[in-house]
């Protein structure tokens, strides 16, 4: 089994998204710690998700049984304003 030295941001965010449908290798749950010890950044980016999933869970009770289908749109006005936002990015 080959530990990596360090993670990059995108392998530690495919891990910590891997690591919610299953469990890890003990070699991945390590190189994960130590890049999430290192990584301010990415330590916000696991906070952002875990707080989206616990939004969730308490909403649907379950995050596999959420239904997003239900969820309200957009209106076209609002669509074509964020749109016009981004297109400066």
């Amino acid at each position: 089994m080959k530990i990596p030295m360090m993670l990059s941001c995108k392998e530690a965010a495919r891990l910590f998204l891997e690591a919610q449908e299953h469990s890890l290798s003990i070699g991945e749950y390590l190189a994960l710690i130590l890049h999430r010890f290192v990584c301010g950044l990415c330590r916000r980016y696991w906070k952002q998700v875990m707080f989206v999933q616990n939004v969730i869970r308490k909403y649907t009770g379950n995050i596999q049984e959420a239904d997003f289908g239900s969820a309200p749109l957009l209106s076209i006005e609002s669509r074509e304003k964020m749109k016009n936002s981004l297109k400066g990015l």
